[in-house]
Formats: C-alpha cells, sequence, structure tokens
C-alpha cells in the first residue's frame, strides 16, 4: 500500500485513468487530476470524495495536444511549485488512418499527447524526486509499442518513443530512488477502445484491471523492481 503521497494522473478523464485515480486516492493526501474537459474532471472528484473527504484534489484542464496547453501546464506547476511522488501518464490520443492522408495537425496533435507531454512533464518533477530519494513514473505505452500495425502508424510511432524513454529514463533514475515503469496494455474497453478496428471489443481488458495492475506495481517498495510489463488479452477473437 502507498500512503500519503501526491499523485498527478496525466488523462485522468479517460477510462484507465480515472479508475487509477479511485484506486490512489483512498491512502493518500493530494492528487492532481489532468483531462481536458472540466466537467469530467469535475465527475472524476466528487466520486474520488465519496471515499475520502479529506483528500485534496486539484482539478487541472489543459489541452495537451498543442504547445501552448503543454506549456501552460508546466507553468502552473512552476508557478504553484507543485512537487509529486507518484506520475501517471495515461493521457492518449489514437488516430485510425492511412499514414499518407493522416494530416499534419492530427499527428502534431498525437505526438503531443502520446509522447512529448510525459517526457516533459517528467523532466520538470523529476528534480522534486530526487530531493525525496523516492519516486515513480508510470508511463502506459501499449501493445502497439512492441509492433507496427496498419492505420495506426502515428500511434505505434509515439508508443515505440515511450517505451524507449521509460527504459532509458528507468536506467538513468534508479540510483536515486525512482521507479520509471512502462505499463503496455493489449486493446482496454474504453471509448478510444472503440476505434480500434476489426477487433472483438467484448474480448478487450477491463480498465479497472489495468489500473490494478499499475496500482500494484507502483507499491513494490522493496528490493525488486518490476519496470517493464505487457497486459495482455486473453482471447482475440
Amino acid at each position: 500500500m502507498i500512503k500519503d503521497k501526491k499523485i498527478f494522473i496525466l488523462g485522468a478523464s479517460g477510462g484507465v485513468g480515472e479508475n487509477i485515480a479511485n484506486l490512489f486516492s483512498e491512502h493518500n493526501s493530494e492528487i492532481y487530476l489532468h483531462g481536458t474537459n472540466i466537467k469530467r474532471l469535475e465527475e472524476v472528484s466528487n466520486q474520488i470524495l465519496k471515499s475520502n473527504k479529506e483528500i485534496k484534489i486539484f482539478k487541472l484542464a489543459y489541452d495537451l495536444s498543442s504547445n501552448s496547453g503543454l506549456e501552460d501546464l508546466i507553468s502552473y506547476l512552476k508557478s504553484n511549485q507543485v512537487q509529486i511522488d507518484i506520475l501517471i501518464n495515461a493521457a492518449g490520443i489514437f488516430n485510425v488512418t492511412d499514414f499518407i492522408h493522416e494530416s499534419s495537425e492530427d499527428f502534431h496533435k498525437a505526438i503531443n499527447v502520446n509522447f512529448i507531454s510525459p517526457m516533459l512533464i517528467s523532466k520538470y518533477l523529476i528534480e522534486g524526486m530526487k530531493k525525496k530519494s523516492w519516486g515513480r513514473i508510470v508511463n502506459i505505452t501499449s501493445s502497439s509499442a512492441y509492433a507496427g500495425f496498419p492505420n495506426t502508424v502515428t500511434y505505434c510511432a509515439s508508443k515505440h518513443g515511450l517505451l524507449g524513454f521509460s527504459r532509458a529514463l528507468h536506467s538513468e533514475l534508479r540510483d536515486f530512488g525512482i521507479r520509471v515503469i512502462s505499463v503496455a496494455p493489449g486493446s482496454i474497453k474504453t471509448e478510444m477502445g472503440k476505434k480500434v478496428p476489426n477487433q472483438n471489443f467484448d474480448s478487450f481488458i477491463e480498465p479497472e484491471q489495468v489500473a490494478k495492475a499499475i496500482y500494484d506495481l507502483v507499491c513494490l517498495d522493496k528490493n525488486m523492481v518490476i519496470d517493464e510489463v505487457r497486459l495482455n488479452r486473453m482471447k482475440y477473437i
């Protein structure tokens, strides 16, 4: 169990992010919920308060698909001197189109959310973790970080990049007591998952199970570390 930590969840209004928020809020003191829709963040916040009325909740509505949105979020963190113990990078954009017809705008939005934002937000928060000699950065990659699929070229590329970032950063930070964990789920039963073509949605992984796996990985706090894990479906038909 992880107690009395400060949690920051990018993509807290999505299916996996919301479940992660509920799990980590039970025993911790502060939670920062990021999303693009303030109404959804309010809903997640209200749900959390039903089980933990004492927790401090900060709702951060920023669109990370634009450079200005990411800059504004980092500016908020700096101006409020936010220090975080556990960062969960769960935000994502899933474009389904053949690469040659994907617009430049959609390409840049997906790369910003899936790859650049986790890197730059981690970069800012690492110094605070180093001071405590304790920290967790969880990057939700994907089965697409290990393969390539048609009509999802940008998504696959961004997840390959995020996996490489996780591996290298874990090697760089482990001596400072900071664990960087890559969690790569297969297709999940979320709104994003509904975009996956030619697949049986009923066979997809439940978001609450992904959240529980992430929670358990973060709670490992002795000599063993699982820095990379893949979560696969039992059936594909």
